[in-house]
């Protein structure tokens, strides 16, 4: 599940919101065969404050007035106002309707991204019953920065490299003379912009949907969540990691493939769900094609997994035990110490001191060190290295199964 999240955003939605260019710059372009060697320990994948608190939000521009419900025939149904449905689930347990408003979104048009927000959403947000009015989530942006400590648009525009601006003239061109008029009549100085505000006004760049200071605030953020990920889908060097042909399976789906799979009337879509789609032109990217068809077919991720990651699993434990001290037989429980001993005998390694032991999770070992803490001599022959949940080392030696809790 992971992997497919991390797949589609990288490959379908962060390049309609950042263009190439932008990818290409900050090094998310996906591979297209083989591992990523991109990994650094030292990258620190957490969600930065200025990206959950602005940047991140540029999407409540694209926000509509109605959502829209389509038939699996992609005929239009019925609209329903925004604000009448925030926190009003009920509709989704409707025969038929979450369908419906699937295909409502990936055939109804999105608004510009623009400074201009929705009065749903302004004016009428999370509205209570007999209420004219409800909250503003404009304002509340960017009173969240404000609460936050983000610091100014002006100066994230500095921090990503594009000239600070000293006067409200510096940024006709960046955003529109109507936008620039607006700012001279409210504030003082450039510097007193809010982060949301400033980057929902700028203009696009070429082949991006947002302009560049959230492009570059998003691309940032998104190349520290692929290389400052240990578990990122495309790595490897661990037991967990994918094989080659699992990857390419992986570089198959599409957000179009997971909407099929888990609808019950849609027949068609396009390929591109996030992509509006074109009911006339075929073979294109937004052509719409049936669910079934050979460009929609589900990926085969089965088959001979277990045993793959198996293999893999007993390479790295065989490659731990050669070149690092793992546990000494005199950690495990009497019942087991004989089986690791014998470990150590097949693979012509001298069996370790219990005073070596912490050198498994001294030398590099990403994947062991989080294991330290909870290291018990009740679930010593748990570890990934010795049986893991696979059953590693089936076939060769049998652990028996301690009656005791973890």
């Amino acid at each position: 599940m992971a992997a497919t999240i991390q797949h589609i955003t990288y490959n379908e939605f962060l390049p309609m919101v950042l263009g190439k260019d932008m990818m290409q710059k900050h090094s998310i372009i996906l591979e297209k065969r083989g591992y990523f060697g991109g990994y650094d320990p030292k990258m620190d994948p957490s969600m930065s404050d200025d990206f959950v608190t602005s940047a991140f939000r540029f999407g409540h521009s694209l926000l509509p007035h109605v959502i829209e419900r389509w038939s699996p025939a992609s005929k239009h149904i019925a609209s329903q106002r925004l604000s009448q449905m925030l926190r009003k689930p009920y509709d989704l347990y409707k025969a038929g309707w979450c369908d419906q408003y699937l295909m409502g979104l990936i055939n109804q048009v999105a608004q510009a991204m623009d400074d201009a927000i929705t009065q749903e959403v302004t004016n009428h947000l999370f509205q209570e019953p007999n209420k004219r009015f409800g909250m503003d989530l404009a304002a509340i942006n960017m009173q969240r920065g404000r609460e936050h400590g983000v610091n100014s648009y002006n100066a994230y525009r500095e921090f990503c490299g594009y000239p600070r601006a000293r006067h409200f003239d510096d940024l006709l061109g960046v955003m529109s003379n109507r936008s620039v008029a607006r700012y001279r009549d409210i504030y003082r100085h450039p510097d007193d912009i809010d982060l949301w505000s400033g980057g929902v006004s700028e203009r696009p760049l070429p082949g991006s949907m947002i302009g560049p200071t959230f492009s570059c605030l998003i691309g940032l953020q998104f190349k520290e969540l692929r290389y400052g990920d240990r578990f990122w889908y495309e790595n490897s060097g661990y037991p967990s990691q994918f094989t080659p042909d699992q990857l390419e399976e992986l570089r198959k789906i599409k957000l179009s493939r997971v909407i099929c799979d888990n609808s019950d009337d849609i027949k068609t879509i396009q390929i591109y769900a996030m992509v509006l789609p074109d009911h006339e032109i075929k073979e294109q990217a937004h052509a719409t094609v049936e669910c079934g068809t050979e460009s929609r077919k589900q990926c085969e991720l089965d088959g001979d997994v277990d045993e793959e990651l198996e293999k893999n699993l007993h390479s790295w434990t065989q490659l731990d035990v050669q070149d690092n001290v793992p546990l000494s037989p005199d950690m495990f429980p009497m019942e087991h110490r004989q089986i690791w001993v014998d470990l150590f005998i097949r693979y012509n390694t001298p069996v370790p001191s219990s005073a070596a032991v912490e050198r498994l999770f001294s030398m590099g070992s990403d994947v062991m060190r989080p294991k330290r803490s909870s290291l018990t001599a009740k679930n010593f022959e748990k570890l990934v290295f010795l049986k893991g949940n696979m059953n590693l080392h089936k076939g060769r030696w049998e652990l028996e199964d301690s009656d005791e809790e973890d």
